[in-house]
């Protein structure tokens, strides 16, 4: 079995998946021992029984487990430190936010659940009206669940209490259950991501991959580019006395204004100019190539998108690889090799992180 964390979410994910698993091998021994012809046995399979769940309640945690699902899936993607991750952020908020809206399949025919429905002709259902309420609300419903948390603590008596009092041998009322944690989900998506910095949408629109997802973003994400290019383009584009300086110095003259050489800066004022329209008209390519080989490959093209593509998709989505670095600097530095100089520190430490990127062929050589 796998113990559930309170300081890891995930870990009650991967408890009850497990406990999916093990469901015909619990049953099994719930027969074998209530069967056993040994006291001992027998009461342990009766206390087993007791605590057993019912058909419900393992259909509510089969379902649970289909909701976590992409909460999991986007924690172990956006924790990677090898591929692009920023980039992804805001479509994966919008497809979360999308399945949590998604229909409820009833568990149970005695159980009927309210259904979540994302179409327009359905917007005035209670549950859509009751979700959209609780979000204009969801400051004071944090506000609320800070206060009862900051409560619970400083009582830890009456909270001990509380927790005696729980009965495993009743089992949980599961009806609308699922619906109240799709609901709570939805309201804490919309609390804390309502709105993206500009920064998510850059990166995205300049991830080869994705660029806008839907047209709704579409006219929003390439207004944001163009002023992010034409910021950069003032800094990367030379300057029309920088273009002429290896030219010859023209006369100094009022009465005529050089004009001869200005149709080179005129090209490539045009060509700087149309790099968003046609990065925008490149076809996307699969979500399993690499976004920097693709910008390599085509900075020529577009040498002022590429800087920009260069500094905001090696962006991490997530502290987690800042978080390996510390384990791994507390593994080297421990309490028996508290004396180590600082530069075999920094050189051991950079040996863990890019020990992978050297190619094997060079330890023939040593």
């Amino acid at each position: 079995m796998i113990a559930d964390v309170a300081t890891r979410w995930n870990s009650s994910f991967y408890a009850w998946a497990r406990l999916i698993k093990l469901k015909s091998y619990i049953q099994a021994l719930l027969a074998e021992l209530m069967n056993s012809l040994e006291t001992d046995a027998k009461k342990d399979g009766k206390h087993l029984e007791e605590i057993m769940l019912t058909s419900n309640e393992w259909d509510l945690l089969q379902e649970l487990i289909s909701i976590l699902g992409p909460f999991e899936e986007a924690t172990q993607y956006l924790g990677g430190e090898k591929y692009v991750t920023h980039s992804i952020m805001h479509p994966i908020i919008k497809e979360i936010k999308r399945l949590l809206l998604l229909p409820s399949t009833p568990t149970t025919p005695t159980s009927p659940t309210p259904t979540l429905s994302t179409s327009s002709t359905s917007i005035t259902s209670p549950i859509i009206r009751e979700i959209l309420l609780e979000i204009e609300n969801a400051d004071d419903v944090f506000v609320m669940i800070e206060e009862v948390e900051i409560h619970e603590t400083v009582n830890t008596k009456d909270n001990s209490q509380r927790k005696n009092k729980f009965d495993l041998n009743k089992p949980l009322e599961t009806r609308n259950k699922l619906d109240e944690v799709k609901k709570n989900l939805y309201a804490a998506m919309c609390h804390y991501w309502q709105f993206l910095p500009e920064d998510y949408i850059i990166s995205t629109i300049l991830d080869p991959r994705i660029k806008c997802m839907n047209e709704e973003d579409e006219y929003k994400a390439e207004e944001i580019l163009r002023k992010k290019y034409e910021k950069y383009s003032e800094n990367y584009l030379p300057t029309p006395n920088e273009s002429r300086s290896s030219s010859p110095t023209p006369i100094e003259s009022t009465i005529y204004q050089p004009k001869l050489f200005a149709i080179f800066e005129q090209n490539q004022l045009q060509r700087a100019s149309d790099e968003v329209t046609e990065y925008l008209r490149e076809d996307k390519i699969t979500f399993n190539q690499n976004p920097f080989e693709w910008w390599t490959s085509k900075k020529g093209k577009y040498p002022i998108l590429a800087k920009i593509a260069r500094i905001y998709l090696a962006t991490p989505a997530t502290s987690t690889p800042s978080e390996r670095l510390f384990s791994d600097a507390g593994n080297v530095l421990s309490e028996k090799r508290t004396r180590m100089d600082s530069e075999l520190f920094k050189r051991i430490i950079f040996l863990k992180r890019n020990a992978s990127k050297v190619n094997n062929n060079i330890y023939n050589y040593l």
